[in-house]
């Protein structure tokens, strides 16, 4: 069978184009997954870092007007609140990675 050799060469060679391109549309995914989850983390950080600085400020602002008790306790709450929502963050991603 004349051409035989020529044949399965370019079977192969096309087999292996289309690895190739199946392999780079998964890395494609991954990348985009990645920079979903990066954007909702750094946005994550800021709105944290807004609450706490609000917080400080409403914190200040309660002592100044003399309420130094309730301060506390807005602070301690806040505290809770954030440390809980991180530690359950964590908790969550390490039950879906495994």
């Amino acid at each position: 069978m004349p051409g035989l050799a020529e044949r399965i060469i370019r079977i192969a060679e096309k087999e292996q184009d289309q690895r190739h391109i199946a392999e780079n549309e998964s890395l494609d995914l991954d990348r985009v997954s990645i920079d979903k989850y990066s954007r909702g983390y750094k946005r994550g950080q800021y709105l944290t870092f807004c609450t706490i600085f609000l917080t400080i400020a409403l914190c200040a602002y309660c002592v100044s007007a003399g309420f130094a008790s309730e301060a506390r306790d807005i602070a301690i709450g806040v505290i809770v609140a954030s440390g809980s929502i991180f530690i359950g963050g964590k908790i969550w991603n390490n039950k879906n990675k495994s």
